[in-house]
């Protein structure tokens, strides 16, 4: 982690966290979480606590910034062939951390990892909360797999598709995260064979009402 720690500073101190591995901060009206999946986050590890004391204010403060997005290296839920059962319901990062983003409502979750692209409809341990593109009150984070940005695409989605995988695909593009005001967030993939388009890969808004 030498070069990670050296080129680039994120606020791990300025926000009780771990230097560049586990810290926070709000930008506008999100405060976004970012763990990391490649450190301990078992509960009474230091991470697992502090993961916990951030949700938890930045819940209390919703009338301030209210969107929370988390972040990690690795997935939670994802249908590439490898690693799958690392990323399916019952796998450890699942059981461990999901209940704390259940607990403190957190909207999103976005993370790489696998070279590929896939949304994850809001979910409780596999079990879909909302369908579709358009996610009202869904009680349940949604997850964004945004792996597709450079080195190399993966090659293979287990089949059939979980009920919980909304889109995947194996093209290049990158993602681009609007939150319009406290009520309405918009995600969109941006495929760069569409660059000199107005059209999107896919997208999908997070409405909290």
């Amino acid at each position: 982690f030498t070069s990670f720690r050296t080129r680039f500073k994120m606020p791990g101190d300025e926000s009780g966290g771990n230097g560049n591995f586990w810290w926070s901060m709000d930008i506008g009206n999100i405060h976004v979480t970012a763990m990391s999946t490649e450190h301990p986050y078992s509960p009474g590890s230091p991470q697992y606590e502090w993961i916990q004391s951030d949700l938890q204010k930045a819940n209390a403060r919703r009338d301030l910034v209210p969107w929370i997005i988390m972040t990690g290296h690795r997935p939670m839920y994802c249908s590439d062939v490898v690693e799958f059962d690392d990323h399916k319901p019952g796998a450890y990062f699942q059981t461990i951390i999901e209940p704390l983003m259940i607990k403190y409502k957190v909207d999103l979750y976005i993370c790489g990892h696998m070279h590929m692209y896939e949304r994850i409809h809001p979910v409780i341990n596999g079990t879909v909360q909302r369908s579709g593109n358009f996610y009202v009150n869904p009680g349940a984070p949604a997850h964004i797999v945004q792996g597709n940005s450079g080195v190399f695409l993966d090659k293979e989605f287990v089949d059939p598709a979980p009920d919980w995988s909304a889109l995947r695909l194996m093209e290049w593009g990158f993602g681009i995260l609007e939150a319009f005001n406290a009520t309405h967030l918009h995600y969109s993939l941006k495929l760069v064979d569409l660059l000199d388009s107005s059209d999107v890969g896919d997208e999908f808004w997070l409405v909290r009402l």
